[in-house]
């Protein structure tokens, strides 16, 4: 309800009118301001980049400790989250895109090498994952090797991609996924490191696409 100071002068009002228009005072100045409206607060464009938004959200909620640790040790140097990271690595990775190819397993740090090679057989319901680790660095010692799997989705619809996770700390640095729909998969595979200082890295990740057969 507006409230009117003397009416008959219209010195004053206070209040909001039919939801459109308020009326104030701020240190003794009076204003009157117009509810804002969005041009388009449904856009396709906004409610695919809010879906997109709560896929990476909640596949990261659902993420297994293996997933997570790259991110983690990355954050511990930054001034940010591993959830911040994650997300923001993987918005800018995936908008407008239809599907997970870009999908970014880990980000990397500093000097740590990638796998220098990723091969995948498919088989009946499953998928066999060999990684090729690079020469090492003067001084850095490889530790692990991870892989991980996904069903490839359109991330713009929403929902989430918990993935398979598989860690192998010797060589051959191989992982066999096992009971997998026969639809297309997205792999990644990243590596763990000693690094000379006596600190944990990882690498980024590369990835790849299959299908297991029937």
């Amino acid at each position: 309800m507006v409230k009117l100071s003397a009416p008959l002068f219209s010195s004053g009002a206070q209040g909001t009118l039919g939801d459109a228009i308020t009326f104030s005072s701020w240190f003794g100045i009076k204003y009157a301001k117009v509810k804002p409206v969005p041009t388009n607060p449904k856009s396709v464009a906004q409610t695919d980049r809010r879906l997109l938004f709560s896929y990476i959200s909640t596949t990261w909620n659902r993420r297994a400790q293996i997933g997570r640790d790259p991110w983690l040790a990355q954050a511990a140097t930054k001034p940010w989250t591993a959830r911040n990271a994650f997300i923001g690595h993987n918005l800018l990775a995936l908008i407008g895109e239809t599907s997970t190819d870009f999908f970014v397993w880990a980000p990397g740090q500093g000097s740590a090498l990638a796998p220098a090679s990723l091969s995948v057989t498919p088989g009946s319901h499953s998928l066999y994952v060999l990684i090729t680790p690079p020469t090492p660095l003067n001084g850095w010692s490889l530790t692990s090797a991870s892989a991980g799997i996904m069903q490839t989705v359109d991330p713009s619809l929403g929902g989430a991609n918990a993935g398979l996770f598989l860690e192998d700390f010797g060589p051959p640095y191989e992982y066999l996924f096992t009971s997998l729909n026969v639809v297309e998969h997205q792999i990644g595979t990243w590596l763990r490191w000693l690094a000379p200082d006596g600190s944990t890295r990882y690498s980024y990740s590369i990835s790849t696409q299959a299908t297991p057969l029937p």
